[in-house]
């Protein structure tokens, strides 16, 4: 996908107006994946950005079980794409 990006947005010559964007997933990421985002990033020339929250994304998905209570339905992913999982 980056390469296509890339492509398509240095024939529009507006790759300086495309931004690599990271969200970091805390402890339910591996080692070195930011680093290699980043290198990707800087192998077509993007700016290269990352975002976090305060939480792990393990921390938010039971802080959102814990929020729904028990015998409710979680819905993970984008809307497009939802999948159900059943807390218990």
């Amino acid at each position: 996908m980056m390469d296509l990006v890339c492509g398509l947005a240095r024939r529009a010559a507006a790759l300086d107006r495309v931004t690599a964007l990271h969200c970091a997933l805390g402890e339910a990421e591996w080692p070195g994946t930011v680093e290699l985002a980043e290198l990707h990033a800087r192998r077509y020339g993007m700016r290269f950005e990352v975002r976090s929250r305060p939480q792990s994304l393990l921390a938010q998905v039971e802080a959102r079980h814990v929020a729904l209570g028990e015998g409710q339905i979680l819905l993970l992913g984008p809307a497009s794409s939802r999948t159900l999982a059943l807390t218990a």
